[in-house]
This record gives C-alpha cells, sequence and structure tokens, in this order.
C-alpha cells in the first residue's frame, strides 16, 4: 500500500504538470516526396528558435503523418529528414493549430540507376524498456556462438550460476518465440553459431503477455528474409586453439518466391573438452574438524553439439500469414580422466590416496514444432494469433567412478529423464487508435516427466533402480492495458492470473492460484529525458531436473540430489529508470519470498556431501544500473554498463538450523568496443568483471574475461576472415566455498576459455533482408525450466 501511494502521487504530479501550462497549440504535418507518395518513419523535430532547445522529435508513422502537442505559440524550427531526400528546414510562426504539407526532393534525381546497401544498424540500442544489441553482419558475430554472445550483451551476466539481467535471476530465454529450457540452457546455446543470430533484445521490464516467470527476457532473433523473389545464403567454417582443439561449421540457406518463404540452417561442432580443478572437504564430527578429503580432477574429451533448424512461411493474403517452425538441437559429451581424491585423517594421524579413473557420457536431444497462425486485422495494428508447440527433450547422463584401490568406492551411475511440453496459446490485440491498445491471451501448458535412474555400487554391484517423474498443467490468462493519457505521459497496466497444479513421484501433489499484476508510468520531460516508474509480481518455478530426486555424483565423496518437496519463489519489484539521450539509469529493489538457493547435507559416518536445493525464507537484491555508450569520431564506438548490486539473503545455518542473515555488495561491469579501421578492416574488443557473490551457503569468487578479435571483409564485403583470442587473462577460472560447519569447502574448475580462432565466411544470393517477423511467444517458460 505504501508503494501504491507514492505511485498516485507521482502520477498526480505528473499530470498537474503536464496541465499547468497555458493555450497549448497542435502542429499536425504530412511528409511525401515528389510524386506524392507518404514517406513512413520519416524523421522530424521541433526546435524553439529563441532558446534554441528542441522541444520535440520523432518519425513519421505509416501514412507519413506526425503530430506534435501542447506547444506555446511563438517561434519554431521545423527539420525533416530522410536517408535518400534533401533535408526541409522550416522557420515558424506558430500562434493557432495548423496542419503543414511537407515534400522531400530525393538527392540523387539525376541518376537512372541507384544502388542499394544493406543499412548499417547500430550494434547496440538503448531503448526505454529495453536493449537491443544487432548482430547480423557485425563483427561480434564472426566466430561467436550464442552464449559467447550473451556474455558481451550489456546488463546479462553469465557464469556457473545461471544467467541474470542486472543482478536478477529469472530470466526467460526465447528464441523465434519458443523458450529454452534451462536445465542444458548453456548446452543449447553453445550449439547455435551467432552468425545464425539477427538480434538479441534484453528485455528488463516485460508486459503479462510473458510467463508470470520473467522478471527478464532475453528475446534471440535468427536472421530470416521477407523479400520477395529472393535466394541465397552464408557458409562459416572455424578452426581454434587452446589447450584442446576446437573446429566447426555452419550453413544457411533462404528461398523466397511470391508468398512462399522458406529458411534453413544448420551448425556442427568438434570441441576439445578441459575440466581441470577440484575440492577441499574438511571432515567434522559435530562441530569438530578431524580431517580432510581432497579431491583432484584432470578431465579430457570431446563436446559436439548440432543443431538444424527450419522455418516455412506463407502469406494467404495482405493480411494472413501462416508459419512453421522446426528445431533440432542435439548435444553429445563425452568425459574420460582421473579424479584422484586423498583422505587426511589428524587424530590418529593417517592419509589416504585413492586414483579413481572417471567417465562421463552426457547426451542432450531437442526437438521443438512450432505453429503460428497470425491474423492483421486492421491498419492500426490490431492482430489476432494463434500459436501450438510441442517440445520433446531428453537427456541421459552415465557416470563411473572406478578406484583403482578401493572396489567397494565403485560407482555406477544412470539417468534418463524425458520430457513431453504440449503448449497452445491465442492472442488478441485490439488497437483503439495509434496510442491506446488492450491485449488478451489464453495460454495452456501440459508437460510430463518420466525419469529413471539405475546406480550400481561397490564390490558386488548392488543395484537400484528408481523410476521418477512429474505432471504439470498450467492455464495462464492475462490482460495488459497501454495508453497515452497526454503527450507526455504514457501508463501500461497489466494483470496475468495462472493456475498451477502438479504431481511429483515420491513427492507432493499441489494446485494454487495466482495473480501477477504490473504496472509502468512513463513520462517523457524532453525529447531527450525521461523517466519511468514500475512494478511487477512474478513467480519463479524450480526447474524441472531439481524437482525429479535423482542423484548425480562429482566424485565418489559429493552429489547432486533433486528435491521434490522444492516450492516456487516469489519476487515483488519496484523501480525507476531514467534515459538521457542514450545514456539510462536505473534503481531497482526486489524482495522474494521462499527464495531458492543450495543447501548442502553432511553425512558423518560416510564423510559424503549432498548439494540439494531448497527453499529459504527470503532473499533481497538492490540493485544501480547504468549504461554508458559513447562514440570518438567514426572510428570507435563503446557500450559500458556499470551495475552494483546488494544482497541480503536470509538462510539456514547447516549446523545450528537457525536463521543467518547475509550481506554482500558486489560490483558487474562491462564494456564493448568496436574499431572501423578503414578498408574493410574493423576490430571489436569486449570485456566484463563481476565481483564475488553469495549463493545460499556457498560464496562464488570474482569472474572476468578479456576478448579481442579482429576482421577483414573482400569481395564486395561478402567474404570476411577473423582472427580472435578469448579469455586472455584467464579470468574465467570458477572458485566457489562455504564457511559453514560442518559443510567448510572450497572448488575451483577451470576450462578451456583462452583461445585463439580463425573463421572465415562467405554469403552468396541476393542481399538478405534479416529483420525476422515477430512470433508467439508460446513456450518459453517450459523451455527455461528445462534449462535449454
Amino acid at each position: 500500500m505504501k508503494f501504491m501511494n507514492k505511485l498516485i502521487l507521482f502520477s498526480t504530479i505528473f499530470l498537474s504538470t503536464s496541465v499547468m501550462a497555458q493555450q497549448k497549440i497542435t502542429m499536425n504535418g504530412h511528409v511525401a516526396d515528389d510524386k506524392n507518395t507518404a514517406l513512413a518513419y520519416a524523421s522530424y523535430s521541433v526546435e524553439n528558435e529563441e532558446q534554441h532547445t528542441i522541444l520535440k522529435g520523432g518519425i513519421t508513422d505509416a501514412l507519413g503523418n506526425f503530430k506534435v502537442s501542447a506547444i506555446n505559440s511563438g517561434k519554431y524550427v521545423l527539420k525533416i529528414s530522410m536517408i535518400g531526400y534533401q533535408e526541409k528546414i522550416y522557420h515558424l510562426t506558430v500562434d493557432r493549430d495548423s496542419t503543414l504539407q511537407i515534400t522531400l526532393t530525393p538527392t540523387s534525381n539525376q541518376l537512372e540507376t541507384v544502388t542499394i546497401t544493406a543499412n548499417r544498424r547500430q550494434p547496440i540500442v538503448q531503448k526505454s524498456d529495453r536493449v537491443v544489441m544487432n548482430v547480423a553482419n557485425s563483427v561480434l558475430a564472426a566466430g561467436n556462438n550464442v552464449y559467447d554472445l550473451l556474455k558481451m550483451a550489456p546488463a546479462v551476466a553469465v557464469s556457473n550460476e545461471g544467467i541474470e539481467v542486472q543482478g536478477k535471476s529469472g530470466v526467460l530465454i526465447i528464441l523465434n518465440g519458443k523458450k529454452l529450457p534451462n536445465a542444458s540452457i548453456k548446452d543449447l546455446l553453445e550449439s547455435i553459431p551467432a552468425d545464425q543470430i539477427d538480434r538479441i533484445e534484453v528485455i528488463t521490464n516485460p508486459s503479462v503477455k510473458y510467463d508470470a516467470e520473467a522478471n527478464s527476457v532475453i528475446e534471440i532473433y535468427t536472421k530470416n528474409t521477407t523479400s520477395t523473389d529472393s535466394w541465397g545464403g552464408n557458409i562459416t567454417l572455424n578452426a581454434a586453439q587452446g589447450k584442446k582443439f576446437h573446429s566447426g561449421g555452419n550453413l544457411g540457406l533462404y528461398y523466397n518466391k511470391n508468398k512462399f518463404s522458406l529458411n534453413l540452417s544448420g551448425g556442427y561442432s568438434n570441441n576439445g573438452h578441459l575440466e581441470v580443478g577440484g575440492f577441499n572437504r574438511y571432515v567434522y564430527k559435530g562441530k569438530d574438524e578431524i580431517g580432510q578429503v581432497k579431491s583432484d580432477k584432470d578431465l579430457g574429451g570431446k563436446v559436439k553439439p548440432l543443431n538444424l533448424s527450419a522455418q516455412l512461411g506463407y502469406q494467404l493474403n495482405d493480411r494472413q500469414n501462416i508459419d512453421f517452425d522446426f528445431s533440432l538441437m542435439n548435444f553429445d559429451i563425452d568425459i574420460d580422466g582421473t579424479m584422484d581424491t586423498r583422505l587426511k585423517e589428524y587424530q590418529p594421524e593417517s592419509e589416504t590416496f585413492t586414483p579413481i579413473n572417471s567417465k562421463i557420457d552426457i547426451t542432450t536431444k531437442f526437438n521443438s514444432y512450432n505453429l503460428l497462425y497470425n491474423f492483421k486485422l486492421d491498419d492500426l495494428g490490431s492482430t489476432f494469433d494463434l500459436s501450438g508447440n510441442y517440445t520433446a527433450y531428453q537427456n541421459s547422463q552415465s557416470q563411473n567412478f572406478l578406484p583403482q584401490t578401493d572396489p567397494e568406492g565403485k560407482i555406477l551411475n544412470d539417468i534418463k529423464a524425458n520430457y513431453d511440453i504440449w503448449t497452445g496459446m491465442a492472442n488478441y490485440r485490439k488497437a483503439f487508435s495509434k496510442t491506446q491498445s488492450l491485449e488478451l491471451g489464453l495460454k495452456y501448458t501440459n508437460t510430463k516427466n518420466n525419469s529413471h535412474e539405475n546406480n550400481r555400487s561397490g564390490t558386488n554391484m548392488e543395484e537400484e533402480n528408481t523410476v521418477l517423474g512429474y505432471k504439470e498443467n498450467i492455464l495462464a490468462l492475462y490482460a495488459n492495458y497501454n495508453t497515452e493519457l497526454t503527450d507526455f505521459l504514457k501508463l501500461q497496466v497489466g494483470l496475468r492470473g495462472e493456475n498451477t497444479s502438479y504431481q511429483v513421484k515420491e513427492g507432493q501433489d499441489s494446485s494454487y492460484w495466482n495473480l501477477f499484476p504490473k504496472v509502468r508510468l512513463d513520462f517523457t520531460v524532453s525529447p531527450q529525458y525521461s523517466t519511468a516508474l514500475y512494478y511487477s509480481a512474478s513467480i519463479s518455478r524450480p526447474n524441472y531436473d531439481l524437482l525429479v530426486p535423482y542423484t548425480r555424483y562429482f566424485d565418489t565423496y559429493s552429489a547432486q540430489a533433486g528435491n521434490p518437496h522444492l516450492k516456487p519463489e516469489y519476487s515483488n519489484l519496484i523501480g525507476w529508470s531514467h534515459r538521457f539521450k542514450n545514456y539510462s539509469l536505473s534503481l531497482e529493489y526486489e524482495h522474494i519470498k521462499d527464495a531458492i538457493s543450495s543447501q548442502i547435507t553432511y553425512d558423518e559416518d560416510k564423510l559424503f556431501y549432498t548439494n540439494m536445493v531448497t527453499n529459504f525464507s527470503k532473499r533481497e537484491l538492490l540493485g544501480l544500473n547504468l549504461s554508458v555508450p559513447f562514440k570518438i569520431g567514426k572510428f570507435w564506438q563503446s557500450y559500458n554498463t556499470i551495475g552494483v548490486y546488494r544482497q541480503l539473503n536470509n538462510i539456514q545455518d547447516p549446523f545450528t538450523q537457525q536463521t543467518v542473515r547475509r550481506k554482500n555488495t558486489y560490483p558487474n561491469l562491462k564494456t564493448n568496443n568496436i574499431f572501423s579501421l578503414g578498408k574493410d578492416w574493423d576490430m571489436d574488443l569486449s570485456a566484463f568483471y563481476r565481483g564475488d557473490i553469495i549463493s545460499g551457503v556457498n560464496w562464488v569468487d570474482e569472474l572476468s574475461n578479456v576478448s579481442l578479435g579482429i576482421r577483414k571483409q573482400f569481395l564486395a564485403k561478402k567474404g570476411f576472415v577473423k582472427v580472435d583470442v578469448s579469455d586472455i587473462f584467464l579470468g574465467q577460472v570458477q572458485r566457489w566455498g562455504s564457511d559453514f560447519v560442518p559443510v567448510r569447502f572450497t572448488g575451483s574448475s577451470r576450462n578451456d576459455t583462452r583461445r585463439v580462432r580463425l573463421t572465415i565466411g562467405y554469403k552468396f544470393g541476393k542481399t538478405m533482408n534479416s529483420d525476422r517477423k515477430s512470433t508467439t511467444d508460446t513456450n518459453s517458460e517450459e523451455r527455461g525450466r528445462l534449462g535449454l
């Protein structure tokens, strides 16, 4: 209630400000070319001639019209411009409402033929509620995969703990309208070459149209063509050398004829695997430390991701379209090596060394089929969408731990998990005017999991078979209303209701109903400066694999287990954002009830650690985010984000079982720099730093990365060659631990992150229009919970 009272007070101040001006005047305009054809998206600005300040600016609508309201009488300068036309400047004395007819003249009327080149988009664009990272044809795309791109994306933090946006978890990752499951998100994103991506949009304050899981949304759009009578494609090959050798390639093809469009893409990699590190665990009897268990791992192997996708579109008529998408992702990981263990006891003093041969095989398969029907109801933007999706996800993991000197310590563990997810969605948007719309939607999801665990251990290989599973149904209804209260004040109000019922074998059955409101108020002070207040409620359901109580072994003394009693966590977030020109600043506070985080239990008799995700009482996060882009001349563009976060976590002490309040402040810094070196040479320099964080009873050490790449384009920019080096200073070594008795430990792990890579690519056919049609977010939440 306190927040709502403040919101109403702030709204009243905004409205009072907008009505205090006296005798306001409206200026209307229509922009056309010399053949009287309306010019859509021409830029305009209105400047006070005496004060030399810009009062308002924007672009014309689809019919070439613009409107400037609520200005005082006086003298103004009106500027109209558009690429390919001569700029028009008008000096006006305004004393009443008026309508202007404006004609722009082409800059090259004398030419009989015109060569059209691709529009060079800004690599990163800051908008009021999102950041857009334009990837297509940029130096950032060459040689990378989508997981690499997210590490470079503004406001995004990527680590072993997951993906966060502005310090917040609960991030939905959507690929062409389809949600990727959280369970194997890293594997799937690494299987998609960045050369197939058009753009990435990081939405920091999503509407209720997105699933209630969404604190933030990352929309990933692949390249697609919509122009008629076109064909072509692109091919990219790369090879990299770190401690291991890595290679891969991808191919994209497109064909468009009349009302028909087809896009095909695929990629395959054969990467060496490196995993070096270990654990140092302290052994306790009660609160007394009686020894240590040290484990060292040195693992190698192969990682082989494969992805195929197809998009088929057909235009039924001028207002109706139907699209079919298919995605296949396959991820094979073969790991082998040694995981040696030393057990040291203090009384009596002794040390036991056990060399262990380890072999781990992981296979992930993901198939998704999506059908979308779109009906454009009118020219104002009213639409009706129907979509359906079926996703099949399979994950199998085989672990063999074979001690050379201790047959009793032998462990053979096999886990197989199959998920079937059916999703249907209907969305209706009614546009009452250019500034007022209502959106209504319905979504239903049915999820079924069947899992099987086979565990054999000891000299006699005693066998234990467990059949596990999970069922869930979610029905969601939502409404979202947007309106422009004045020329300076915009309001968005949304409400989403979700009914959830689920069953977990060996767990709990439950059904619950929740409402999730969202409110956003935007105030445009001037064309250069705007500010917004927003509030949202959300839910974060556990990943499917965390609910199923099977066991994954880290080594012979530790494992991770699922928790069938895990409950969702609930979040309330308030924020205040500012945008000045291309700079942005936001302050957010998030309160999370039943926060999901790691908890460790310890078996004194077996000296065994079990890591299990559980619910704590609450977690709080206070965040300050600043975006600072700048440009020096024509050769250097820099995009920088600075985040400072304060963590306040209530957890349970593993020994006393009492509530402990943990506090931590950490920075998150990121910079992307693109240099145009001339003669088709360009270079990118990217870096990030994230300070120490806390996660449940654990602490996680700082992470950093610096990467550098240089690219040369040739054959009229149809071909390129790029050389880059990643993680130059080896800042991505993971270090973590816990200081709580009796689960005190430290650990570290390093992968093959420092590599030198060579990439070559070539595109052919007609010029590709990479503006993909927007798709409906059909099963984004479900795929996120799979971990994809």
